[in-house]
């Protein structure tokens, strides 16, 4: 596990593990900053950073798009993440998102579309 620490940047990982040749349509956007559509390919990956406020609120959100789906999760709340979420990297796959664990090195934790 990373410690986080307080103001410090956070960086986000997203990859398309869909399986097929699923094209991945990935929007993300915070209360204050819009990162515009991104297509993916299979394994393609996007990546942002950015500083949570310090009021210990920031969230980022992304919607995903593919073939007869769309879907949203919340990427990064400050709640939840700032301890343990300097670096989330996120492979995106039906089910859900699944981050990366460092301890296993592996994506085994996976969470629920919103």
């Amino acid at each position: 596990m990373y410690c986080a620490g307080v103001g410090s940047r956070r960086h986000i990982k997203v990859t398309n593990d869909l399986g097929g040749n699923s094209t991945l349509t990935v929007h993300c956007k915070s209360k204050n900053d819009d990162l515009g559509e991104k297509l993916l390919a299979l394994h393609d990956w996007f990546e942002f950073s950015f500083r949570p406020n310090v009021w210990d609120s920031t969230l980022y959100y992304c919607s995903f798009a593919w073939p007869n789906n769309f879907k949203w999760f919340d990427m990064y709340i400050d709640k939840r993440d700032r301890d343990d979420c300097r670096l989330c990297y996120y492979s995106i796959v039906p089910n859900g998102p699944c981050r990366f664990n460092f301890d296993t090195n592996k994506y085994d934790n996976c969470f629920k579309w919103n």
